[in-house]
């Protein structure tokens, strides 16, 4: 009638939290599994399926959302081309970025700079 999972959960958060961490450390440049496997000393299978359980969403899906959120915070607070910005983000090519931007935030990187993050209404 315990939970197994319960005596976990401390390392979860702890496996999460060195995730975080790590990915907010290294987004400019390509994260492997293996190397956020590394970092936390579990494989790539567990800690996909426990960021997955946790966080709700797959790593690589939560690392584009960082991405794209530090590209928001670039575009408002610096002088960087898209171009730039898309590079400085870890993404290596531009209309890539572009796309992926304007997916998540429903305007391009230009007119949401232009716009001053204000897109809508």
């Amino acid at each position: 009638a315990g939970h197994p999972e319960r005596s976990s959960a401390g390392t979860g958060q702890l496996v999460l939290s060195r995730m975080f961490e790590y990915i907010s450390t290294h987004y400019q440049s390509r994260i492997l599994a293996s190397e956020l496997a590394e970092h936390t000393g579990f494989s790539p299978e567990y800690i996909g399926k426990m960021f997955r359980k946790e966080v709700g969403v797959c790593i690589s899906k939560y690392i584009l959302h960082y991405r794209i959120e530090r590209a928001c915070w670039e575009l408002l607070n610096t002088e960087k081309s898209v171009n730039e910005i898309a590079a400085d983000t870890g993404f290596y090519d531009s209309s890539y970025f572009t796309k992926v931007f304007k997916n998540i935030c429903g305007v391009t990187p230009g007119c949401y700079k232009a716009n001053r993050g204000n897109h809508g209404g």
